[in-house]
């Protein structure tokens, strides 16, 4: 294992959904980076985690951590100078959470002659969608248009990211921009699948990297133009992330009591309840339950 090395990091039972997230994240934005044999210990309130990650990206997750105010264990003196470096960073208020690498999407637009081309590198999927559908529009362009969707797609996705991870106050638009992606009827109907599933994938995880939009899976699991699993999966995560401690999570809860509608997510258990574990059916069941009956206290 000479390509990887050992990160040692000590966080809280609260913060475990968070480090989840930033290496979730961090796999997406460095694509050739590995991150191998995540193990978690338990120590009373908190964690011990280690893992195995690519050597040439271990200084970066060191950093990165520190900015998130994730504990790193070491006693190596360049680790050490990592964390100081990042931690001036952060006493000078140049950087935010998840800063720490360069997130920015390098669009190199195409000359006006080919706006197909520069539509796909801009990720204006809309547009493209609207040139697949008119009827009227040179040939040749359409067909670029639609082998061109997917990419277009891709590049609404990490531009949507990148908004949010460069700047916190967009979080909410990035969400609703991933949400439009993966409840659009058009893109439905060319099942893509795998754009779904990473568009709803980076948006649970920009949701989870701050509890004060952990409200906004309740939102989701309402939406009823997104595909049923992701209505169910939303409520899942925010059951996972606020049921452990209903006291300090009492106004997420309340949110939920008043907001969710427990009505349609009865009605489209059975087209999803195949895909679900036994602990997501026990998990689902409990949210039920607990809103159903303590709602009207509230």
């Amino acid at each position: 294992m000479n390509d990887f090395k050992t990160v040692f990091a000590e966080i809280s039972y609260e913060d475990k959904e968070k480090l989840n997230s930033i290496i979730k994240i961090f796999k997406i934005t460095f694509s050739d980076v590995k991150i191998e044999e995540v193990e978690f210990q338990k120590l009373d309130r908190n964690y011990l985690v280690s893992f195995n990650i690519s050597e040439k990206y271990y200084s970066k997750i060191i950093e990165k951590f520190t900015l998130n105010k994730i504990k790193i264990i070491t006693s190596e003196k360049e680790d050490e100078e990592v964390i100081a470096f990042a931690n001036s960073r952060m006493q000078k208020k140049d950087v935010r959470a998840f800063d720490g690498w360069d997130t920015q999407v390098n669009i190199n637009k195409p000359k006006r002659g080919l706006p197909v081309k520069q539509l796909i590198a801009e990720g204006d999927y809309l547009e493209i969608i609207k040139i697949i559908n008119d009827v009227n529009y040179d040939p040749g362009e359409r067909e670029a248009a639609k082998i061109g969707l997917p990419k277009a797609l891709e590049n609404a996705i990490k531009n949507a990211y990148s908004e949010a991870i460069n700047n916190p106050r967009a979080l909410e638009e990035s969400v609703s921009k991933l949400i439009d992606i993966a409840s659009n009827g058009f893109v439905n109907s060319q099942k893509l699948e795998n754009i779904f599933q990473n568009a709803m994938s980076i948006c649970f995880d920009l949701i989870k990297t701050n509890k004060k939009f952990y409200n906004l899976f309740i939102n989701i699991g309402n939406n009823k133009d997104l595909p049923d699993i992701y209505n169910i999966k939303a409520i899942l995560e925010f059951t996972n992330l606020t049921f452990y401690d209903k006291k300090e999570f009492i106004q997420n809860i309340k949110y939920a009591f008043r907001y969710s509608n427990l009505k349609y997510i009865v009605s489209i258990y059975d087209n999803v309840k195949e895909k679900l574990t036994i602990n997501e059916k026990k998990l689902l069941k409990d949210f039920l339950n607990y809103i159903n009956q303590n709602r009207t206290q509230v």
